[in-house]
């Protein structure tokens, strides 16, 4: 059987996209702004730390997370009985600490090692002057690393997370080869 992992954000565009309603696809989600927008999911991430902190502004989702079956978290003092803590040391050994720059770079590289077939992103839309393009590198970094581990990628067009930027120096020495 073919394993595909989607990862949904919180993007408005991109994840009502997601396919929810396709049981071949295990749905990875974060974020706060998800409370009540994704109608079916198989692990919930809070990567932030510490715990509690980042969820002290939205009373609502830290009593979601306390009802969430399958949470992962960083921090090892969120008080939230049954979680799963993620394994930084060991991502760290095997990508290197570099790109870890979103919740998206951290689940990009989990599901690496989970080995699926086909990682889809409904996550983040990358455009000129958006302010989480600091995120970026870190993404086309574990879409690398995924290629080649021979995993598929499927990322929306309209994300533009997966597009090819310019080349240094311009695309004459591509042209000309």
């Amino acid at each position: 059987m073919t394993r595909k992992i989607a990862i949904v954000g919180a993007n408005s565009l991109l994840r009502p996209m997601a396919p929810f309603s396709d049981p071949a696809w295990e749905i990875w989600t974060f974020s706060p702004h998800n409370l009540g927008f994704i109608p079916r999911f198989d692990r919930w991430f809070e990567l932030h730390c510490p715990f509690e902190a980042s969820v002290k502004p939205f009373p609502r989702y830290r009593e979601f997370l306390e009802t969430v079956p399958h949470l992962t978290v960083r921090d090892g003092t969120c008080k939230i009985p049954g979680v799963f803590a993620y394994p930084d040391v060991e991502m760290f050994d095997r990508f290197g600490p570099y790109f870890f720059t979103s919740s998206l770079a951290y689940l990009m590289a989990l599901a690496i090692t989970k080995k699926p077939d086909m990682i889809g992103l409904w996550s983040s839309t990358y455009e000129p002057h958006n302010p989480y393009n600091f995120q970026v590198p870190g993404l086309r970094y574990f879409a690398t690393r995924a290629a080649e581990a021979g995993i598929e990628l499927y990322c929306p067009k309209e994300s533009h997370a997966l597009d090819v930027p310019e080349p240094y120096g311009g695309r004459a020495i591509l042209e000309a080869a």
